[in-house]
C-alpha cells in the first residue's frame, strides 16, 4: 500500500517522505494530533505499530473528576502545542497544569495558597520554603471538614451532616480563621482533625489535631451496636465498596473488612 501526503494514521497525519533509515526503511515526517512532530517508518504506520507520539497513553491518567491537590480535572485540554489538564482548584479558580506536574505532586493549587499567608499573622512562624505545603495541607482538611457536615453527595455525610454536626459559623465563614487556629494549636504535617465529643459540632473548643491510630481510636467503632453492624452489611451486600463504608462509618478499613467478612459483631 502506498503512503501519501495528508493520509492519516491514527493521531498521525503524513506530511512528506523523510528519507530512509540506516537499514534502508522508508521514512514517512508525521504531524501527531497533539501537535507533535516525527520520522515514523513506513510499516509502522501500515501495521498499526504506530499511531500517534504517546500523547494516547496520556489520555488514561489524570482523568476528569481526580483530584490532586486542591485541583481537580475537569477535561483534557492542549496549551501553547502541549497537552495538559484544565483543572478546577477549590478557590474556584481555573487552572490548566501539565500533565506530569500533576502526577509527581508539583501541581497541587492554582497558586492561592501562596496568596493566602500575609494575611494570617500566624503563618509567618512557617519557614518559608514549607509555607506552601502547610497551608495547602490544612486548606485541604478545612474543606474535607465542610463537605462532610454541608454536601450529601459526600460518602461520609451520613456520618456527619446527616447526624447534624455542623462547622462552627467562626470558621465556616471565614477559612482563615481555622488556618490560624490550627497553626496555633499543634496541626503538623500527618496529623488528622479530631472532634474530642463525636457527637459535638466542629469549633475550637471541640477539635484538635491528632494521629492517624488516635483517631481512629476516638471514632465511632467502640460505639457500634448491633443495628449499625447489620446496617454496614446491608449496604455491603448491596454493593457499596468498602472504602466507602469506611467514609459512611467513620471506621478504618481493617474494621470494615473485619465486618463484612462476618469476623467481628457476630
Amino acid at each position: 500500500m502506498d503512503i501519501k501526503p495528508g493520509d492519516k494514521f491514527g493521531k498521525w497525519t503524513v506530511i512528506n517522505e523523510a528519507g530512509r533509515t540506516k537499514d534502508r526503511r522508508i521514512l514517512w515526517h508525521c504531524q501527531c494530533e497533539c501537535g507533535k512532530e516525527r520520522n515514523v517508518v513506513h510499516r509502522y504506520l501500515l501495521s498499526g505499530q504506530s499511531t500517534s507520539c504517546g500523547c494516547s497513553r496520556a489520555d488514561d491518567v489524570a482523568k476528569p473528576g481526580e483530584r490532586f491537590g486542591k485541583l481537580t480535572v475537569v477535561c483534557i485540554q492542549r496549551k501553547e502545542g502541549r497537552m495538559g489538564r484544565l483543572c478546577k482548584c477549590d478557590c474556584g479558580n481555573d487552572f490548566w497544569a501539565r500533565t506530569d506536574t500533576l502526577l509527581e505532586g508539583k501541581s497541587t493549587h492554582c497558586g492561592c495558597v501562596k496568596h493566602i499567608y500575609p494575611h494570617i499573622p500566624e503563618a509567618k512562624m512557617i519557614n518559608e520554603e514549607e509555607r506552601g505545603h502547610i497551608l495547602g495541607k490544612i486548606s485541604m482538611s478545612y474543606c474535607d471538614m465542610v463537605r462532610r457536615c454541608y454536601n450529601p453527595r459526600r460518602g461520609a455525610y451520613h456520618n456527619y451532616g446527616g447526624r447534624n454536626i455542623t462547622v462552627c459559623d467562626l470558621w465556616l465563614k471565614d477559612r482563615n480563621s481555622f488556618l490560624s487556629w490550627a497553626l496555633l494549636n499543634g496541626f503538623k504535617v500527618g496529623l488528622q482533625l479530631d472532634r474530642r465529643d463525636n457527637n459535638g459540632n466542629y469549633s475550637p473548643e471541640n477539635c484538635r489535631w491528632v494521629t492517624p491510630k488516635e483517631n481512629t481510636r476516638n471514632s465511632r467503632n467502640a460505639k457500634l451496636n448491633e443495628d449499625m453492624v447489620a446496617d454496614l452489611r446491608k449496604r455491603h451486600s448491596e454493593g457499596i465498596p468498602q472504602k466507602t463504608l469506611c467514609e459512611m462509618f467513620g471506621m478504618s478499613a481493617s474494621s470494615v473488612s473485619l465486618i463484612v467478612n462476618n469476623l467481628r459483631w457476630t
